[in-house]
């Protein structure tokens, strides 16, 4: 079979969506032709802008390609006008911002043109939840979950980024401090009342230009302000994460880590007690899958995650990891001062076991393939 795979996310840019296209493309090419149309050096607009003219170009060009693969929602938003001319079958991957992005126009295209896609492919039962909730047909949506490699685990490494003191327990957190991924929330509400010997390493970039966020946040309508911080991934939470971190309970109990290659990555995990994602609600975005969570538990790290959206895919309570509700203090108290006191560590084990029998590239590319075959 002919694929023509179109994506805006795909390496050498990075990311948890351009890791997944990656990993799809590459699984697919071992059986069958896959004919890339992904964005390059000439930058996303003007990738966006010619989409739908290369599409056209491409299979005018290689007329026996059977489907067209989209990357997301935003990608199908951007060549609406082929997916009305229904020059092929097309299978695309809704992972959940790319769903419930709150631009009015696009929340409209989303109700009205979605249904034109053969086959929707969720990353998460979250994310089917919300398309099923725009009136996208269950008969379309096929749920397929995100896979994670096994990364390599560093013996050593050249330099360690940080010194670990044996006497601490260390939480560690991985990403951009985006709202919803409620890196402020925690420090305030949950680490300022833990003991004083329990840690917590952010890992991840800064915000740049924070004066200036600082001045658009002051002088922009809230809701075009959310519009464009939802939109572009801005690190927002880290206006309130510097306040948070003033306060006495926390000084110096906050470590950051930025740059990190992937073996000092791994390293940092491995010398860690607790990987924690303690994510909130935030209208008009949303926590896919949490893929990093899995590559926690791959490096044989306890997790404890919020109970919400794609997080609940990606992590089963009690078979790889712990889940408790999001914005509750008390519960995040608890059960990190439960975890960190256990002497049971036969449950990494397990929890290791079940992610990599469940969450394996072959798995999620076998899925694929039956969603496209269904609809050629």
């Amino acid at each position: 079979m002919e694929i023509l795979v179109v994506s805006h996310k795909y390496p050498p840019s990075i990311g948890g969506m351009q890791k997944h296209c990656y990993q799809l493309v590459s699984g697919l090419e071992k059986k069958h032709k896959v004919h890339k149309l992904v964005q390059g050096p000439e930058g996303k607009l003007r990738f966006f802008f010619s989409a739908a003219k290369r599409i056209k170009q491409t299979i005018k060009k290689n007329p026996q390609i059977e489907v067209i693969y989209l990357n997301d929602g935003l990608m199908a938003f951007i060549i609406g006008k082929v997916i009305r001319m229904k020059l092929r079958p097309m299978v695309m991957t809704a992972h959940g911002l790319d769903i419930v992005f709150p631009l009015n126009y696009f929340q409209k295209w989303i109700k009205s043109n979605l249904n034109l896609i053969d086959a929707i492919v969720p990353v998460s039962q979250g994310t089917l939840e919300e398309c099923t909730l725009r009136g996208i047909e269950n008969s379309r949506l096929q749920l397929v979950p995100n896979a994670i490699e096994v990364p390599h685990i560093p013996n050593k490494i050249e330099k360690e980024p940080m010194e670990f003191d044996s006497e601490k327990n260390y939480l560690v957190s991985i990403g951009r401090s985006v709202r919803r991924k409620g890196r402020s929330w925690f420090v305030k509400n949950v680490l300022s009342q833990l003991d004083e010997h329990i840690e917590i390493i952010l890992i991840g970039p800064k915000l740049s230009n924070m004066g200036l966020w600082r001045f658009l946040k002051a002088i922009l309508p809230k809701k075009l302000f959310d519009l464009i911080i939802i939109f572009a991934g801005v690190a927002i939470d880290e206006l309130e994460l510097e306040e948070a971190m003033k306060n006495p309970a926390v000084k110096g109990r906050v470590h950051r880590l930025m740059g990190l290659s992937n073996d000092e990555l791994m390293w940092v995990l491995q010398k860690s007690d607790l990987f924690v994602m303690p994510n909130i609600k935030v209208h008009g975005d949303y926590e896919g899958f949490g893929l990093v969570l899995l590559e926690a538990v791959l490096a044989k790290v306890p997790v404890l995650a919020s109970n919400i959206e794609g997080i609940t895919t990606a992590i089963k309570e009690n078979k790889n990891g712990n889940l408790v509700s999001a914005e509750n203090s008390h519960e995040w108290i608890s059960k990190i001062n439960s975890i960190l006191t256990s002497s049971d560590k036969s449950k990494i084990e397990e929890y290791h076991q079940y992610s990599m029998e469940n969450y394996t590239i072959d798995k999620m590319v076998e899925g694929y393939e039956k969603v496209i075959k269904s609809v050629v």
